[in-house]
């Protein structure tokens, strides 16, 4: 499938989001498609690591559905972005869409450092996403302990919440490749 022209948006957070809706209310009234990754609407990140991770709410979507279908936004959930051919003005997605734009905004936001040494080993987590989150959610309500590498804003909010659920917590506080 691919779609013509108008303003593509690649990532599916606030900045997406925002983009997409600031448009329609700056009476853009070309295209918009909102591309990301994750299965679910662009939502809000910082109920993650608090709200999300504690069971007191999995709705952090930003806009309802209906939001988008009213502004004619479309948007293209569950496939990432893999390639951009600027010349083309093209983005390949991860199932093969091709999708042409005039207009391209890149919103993807940050992913969390992980340590090279660690492997992907079962119970090492990190928290960027609602599926992240989730499943740390889960893996707490069994967990007797944890460690958090990390004493930064969000860090501590995950400790705080790993807390409340009863789970004893270790942080730790890496500096200049150093833990302290």
């Amino acid at each position: 499938m691919t779609t013509t022209g108008g303003i593509v948006i690649v990532g599916g957070g606030l900045a997406a989001s925002r983009t997409a809706e600031q448009l329609r209310r700056a009476e853009y009234t070309g295209p918009i498609t909102l591309i990301s990754d994750e299965d679910h609407l662009p939502y809000d990140r910082p109920p993650l690591s608090k709200e999300v991770l504690r069971a007191e709410t999995d709705d952090v979507a930003l806009k309802p559905a209906a939001f988008y279908e009213e502004k004619d936004i479309t948007v293209r959930l569950g496939s990432a972005a893999t390639s951009l051919d600027t010349d083309a003005q093209t983005v390949t997605l991860a199932n093969g869409d091709v999708v042409s734009y005039d207009e391209l905004v890149i919103a993807t936001g940050l992913v969390p450092k992980r340590i090279p040494s660690f492997p992907d080993l079962e119970g090492v987590r990190v928290l960027r996403t609602l599926g992240e989150s989730l499943a740390l959610r889960e893996h707490a309500g069994t967990a007797r302990n944890a460690v958090v590498i990390g004493a930064g804003f969000i860090g501590c909010e995950v400790a705080a919440s790993l807390r409340r659920l009863g789970v004893q917590v270790t942080r730790i506080l890496i500096e200049r490749g150093r833990a302290v």
